[in-house]
């Protein structure tokens, strides 16, 4: 992997700086997420599917290494064990293979100064996954911007609702981050 310094301000800050942009940058973290959703699947080395995390999020559960008082309010006062359990009973309704970041947070998006992407950070968790995972991060991380910049970066990926299991799977995964 070659990689090289992005010069530029994260997604979300981007939007600070103006929030007038969040639409804007919705639609371009769609179509950036469009673009990395069709890379060929074969030319993907990486697991990051669900069923590859869940031994990796049991051995953190069973160490103790989940902070729990940074979960979001959905999970609030959960223990790891729980969230865990719900995990393991969403994982069925995991579905697609595509290559996926794997935390497509509004952080880990560079934007330049005219507001197209420069690139993307913290490519830990590529690979072949669910889509929903990337979905799910985005759409969650433009909330902070208002419910406008969520329909706009589903409307962009051409998805009229979202799929509340596998909204409810990837949310409880991410917590176990």
């Amino acid at each position: 992997m070659l990689t090289s310094a992005l010069h530029g301000l994260s997604a979300g800050d981007y939007i600070k700086a103006d929030r007038r942009r969040a639409v804007a940058v919705a639609q371009a973290l769609a179509a950036f997420l469009q673009r990395l959703h069709a890379v060929p699947v074969d030319d993907c080395p990486f697991d990051s599917s669900v069923a590859a995390w869940l031994p990796v999020v049991r051995r953190l559960v069973a160490k103790g290494q989940i902070d729990v008082e940074d979960f979001d309010d959905e999970h609030a006062g959960w223990s790891a064990a729980r969230v865990l359990a719900k995990v393991e009973a969403l994982a069925g309704h995991a579905r697609g293979r595509v290559v996926v970041h794997g935390d497509f947070s509004l952080g880990n998006v560079i934007l330049g100064d005219d507001g197209t992407i420069a690139g993307c950070i913290d490519v830990g968790r590529l690979g072949v996954g669910d889509p929903y995972r990337d979905i799910f991060i985005g759409w969650r991380d433009l909330g902070g911007f208002g419910a406008e910049a969520q329909r706009a970066f589903l409307t962009a990926l051409g998805i009229d609702e979202l799929d509340e299991t596998r909204r409810e799977l990837h949310r409880a995964l991410d917590e176990l981050f």
